[in-house]
């Protein structure tokens, strides 16, 4: 019988909760003065910098247009922030649908602390201590993965940025070479993979989906045969891309096997990218003694240091504020491209991140949340490790509360945190199923709901085989091109708690059987 996660709180458990404000902002006392001794710091740092005199005198600060115009000021940011009241609380444990959740403290900080100085990450001219910053939460984040000190790379506003960023080194390596840039991408791609294809003059021709099992992760056998043929053409792909953590499942892509099978056939001479928007922070339980991942998935994760390039976004499972994303390299051979000079922008040295960066002005908030997040909570089993076992521990349970209806239609093999189902009895319909998920959905994705999910498509002509062990005991009509389900991301660390006055996961489960 599966132990609830509600019976396990051990003190260092108890510790990590420290980490968030919680559902009723339990720690709200003392994160407002921690806010407040950090407001006092950056004040009296503000009048110590320059004493130059004042710019605004006390028969200013008595005028009274001028305290007119303060009112009006503070009643429009106390508007904005009621309407922002009227938000998805995509804090709160009910919320369990796209791939957000709670913001971690550190990381509120962090963002808040760089945006009161507002720095400019393109060169160490503009921003001399957030150049910095991002450069160590950079190798700390490579560390996690398992890259080497060697390691470069920097921060992007999002996955899809940091993918195209990928693609680009590819496109520039192959282009100085004279080869053709041709590109294996799985079909469970994220679709900033057709963006980057687009955007970079990618040939039909040249792009190639890569079939899936029955995980709905990249087919080994699927790869070989599209390697064959291209093999058969006299052909070299440039650049193939896994993913580690699946848009729709979470799942990961063997890239163990991926890059063994590249080794041997190609010697180096293929980019192996890792998508790892959403699954990066699954690294840093690479090492842990629990065997909360299965050993395939470990043995992909392992690998990770294997691969040239990969992309992660602190914004997800770093509960990380947007827009956050990251771009990081094996080596600086691989992470340097065409240098985009500027004569205004007194570069301090080659390495400065302007030089290489699709983007021109980056924010250094999203590089200063990382690095206070990972230095606070750490990024192995016992910090982020911890948090994240826990997620995947709540989607078992919930699975396994989930599975006791017959007529609940769960999706086999989920590696990690995300849960994917639909409602069915036996021979029922794909249509009446598909039909059922939409009214769930509608129900449950909107303000004043009881719960927030999301839901997703999968194609029956992609996702073949995922379907055929779905069908098995299911036996449905088949009356449809696809198979809906709701998704969810169990990201949220408070699901479940022995402090709640009820059980979120009994309660998400009465919904779902109750709800026609």
């Amino acid at each position: 019988m599966m132990k609830s996660i509600m019976n396990e709180c051990d003190d260092d458990e108890i510790a990590t909760k420290s980490f968030f404000l919680g559902p009723q902002a339990e720690n709200g006392e003392w994160f407002q003065k921690l806010i407040s001794e950090l407001v006092s710091s950056w004040l009296v740092w503000r009048k110590q910098v320059f004493q130059d005199g004042f710019g605004i005198s006390a028969d200013d600060l008595a005028n009274e247009q001028f305290k007119k115009q303060q009112q009006s000021f503070r009643q429009a940011a106390m508007d904005l922030t009621k309407r922002f009241e009227s938000e998805i609380p995509k804090f709160s444990p009910r919320y369990i649908g796209h791939m957000f959740s709670e913001i971690s403290l550190p990381a509120l900080v962090g963002h808040w602390v760089a945006t009161l100085h507002n720095p400019n990450l393109i060169a160490s001219e503009s921003a001399p201590v957030g150049v910095q910053i991002e450069r160590e939460a950079i190798a700390e984040l490579a560390a996690m993965l398992g890259f080497t000190s060697s390691a470069t790379g920097h921060f992007t506003s999002c996955g899809s940025v940091a993918n195209l960023e990928a693609a680009l080194r590819v496109r520039d390596q192959v282009t100085s070479e004279d080869r053709e840039f041709i590109v294996l991408i799985p079909e469970n791609k994220h679709y900033s993979w057709i963006k980057a294809a687009h955007v970079l003059g990618v040939k039909k021709n040249n792009l190639f989906s890569v079939g899936l099992d029955q995980s709905g992760v990249m087919s080994i056998p699927s790869l070989k045969k599209t390697l064959a043929e291209l093999k058969r053409q006299s052909r070299t792909p440039a650049m193939i891309v896994s993913v580690l953590g699946t848009t729709e499942l979470g799942n990961v892509d063997p890239i163990d096997q991926i890059q063994d099978i590249l080794d041997e056939e190609y010697q180096g001479r293929v980019w192996h990218h890792v998508d790892a928007a959403y699954g990066g922070f699954f690294s840093s339980l690479r090492n842990s003694k629990e065997n909360i991942l299965s050993e395939t998935v470990m043995s992909a994760l392992r690998s990770l240091n294997r691969v040239q390039s990969a992309t992660i976004d602190p914004h997800k499972l770093g509960y990380v504020p947007y827009a956050c994303g990251a771009f990081i390299c094996r080596d600086e051979q691989h992470y340097q491209t065409k240098i985009f000079d500027s004569p205004y922008i007194q570069y301090s040295s080659s390495k400065d991140p302007g030089l290489f960066t699709l983007e021109g002005s980056r924010s250094a908030s999203g590089a200063a949340a990382t690095w206070l997040t990972l230095k606070t909570i750490g990024t192995d089993s016992g910090g982020y490790g911890r948090i994240i076992a826990r997620t995947i521990r709540i989607r078992r349970e919930l699975e396994a509360k989930l599975r006791l209806s017959s007529s609940v239609r769960l999706l086999n093999n989920q590696h990690t945190n995300v849960l994917c189902f639909t409602v069915g009895r036996e021979g029922e319909s794909l249509a009446k199923s598909n039909e059922w998920v939409q009214k769930f959905y509608d129900s449950h994705s909107k303000t004043g709901a009881s719960f927030f999910v999301s839901k997703t498509s999968l194609a029956l002509t992609t996702y073949s085989q995922l379907a055929d062990t779905l069908f098995r005991e299911w036996r449905p009509e088949v009356d449809a091109s696809e198979v809906q389900v709701i998704r969810l991301a169990l990201m949220n660390p408070f699901i479940q708690s022995k402090e709640m006055k009820l059980n979120i996961l009994d309660e998400f489960c009465r919904e779902v059987l109750t709800f026609n």
